[in-house]
């Protein structure tokens, strides 16, 4: 069984950050989460490691 986040907020703050990033750069993207008070080792796995990232990390972003 596929485990669910308890803060929905911070997965919608994920995902759009994401999509930050793939069209204005890692580093706005990276900036926003920072803004958006993404927990900093979400916000590290997300854009340090994007093959950990979770099916929904992606929102409809390319992966790379």
């Amino acid at each position: 069984m596929e485990h669910e986040r308890s803060n929905m907020e911070c997965e919608a703050a994920v995902n759009n950050c994401l999509s930050v990033a793939e069209q204005t750069g890692w580093l706005a993207g990276a900036k926003q989460m920072h803004d958006k008070g993404v927990p900093l080792h979400v916000a590290a796995r997300v854009m340090l490691f994007p093959k950990q990232r979770r099916a929904t990390d992606w929102s409809g972003t390319t992966r790379h």
